[in-house]
């Protein structure tokens, strides 16, 4: 028969193992996706682009007074930084505290070497 004390240790083994896992997945940053892109517009605040997306990939200033937030979002084959397929950059234009213009750019890689890019033996 199992002894109470044997029970308790078992269910304090599994909450703390509980407790673990919660800790992992929860500290995670967010993730910017083009879902998550077209839920923002023109006029947002700064402060809710920052809570919805977390800090930016780059900050840049210009000189006009507008701060361009980068967001990067990376679509990988495999586990190498070769294996990066495509590229999606965010970029918010801020200008007083709110969102004034934003846009989007796509960057391909080929999944192969073009064949002028080869050395010659």
């Amino acid at each position: 028969m199992v002894s109470s004390q044997n029970v308790n240790s078992i269910y304090s083994y599994f909450f703390l193992l509980f407790l673990f896992l919660s800790g992992c997945s929860f500290n995670e940053e967010p993730i910017v996706t083009i879902e998550g892109y077209q839920q923002t517009y023109i006029g947002m605040p700064e402060g809710d682009l920052i809570k919805l997306f977390g800090r930016p990939h780059s900050i840049s200033h210009r000189d006009s007074g507008i701060v361009v937030y980068e967001y990067v979002e990376r679509f990988q084959y495999g586990q190498t930084a070769q294996s990066i397929v495509k590229i999606q950059s965010y970029y918010f234009f801020i200008k007083e505290g709110v969102i004034v213009s934003k846009q989007l750019r796509l960057y391909d890689r080929p999944g192969y070497e073009p064949i002028n890019d080869l050395e010659s033996p």
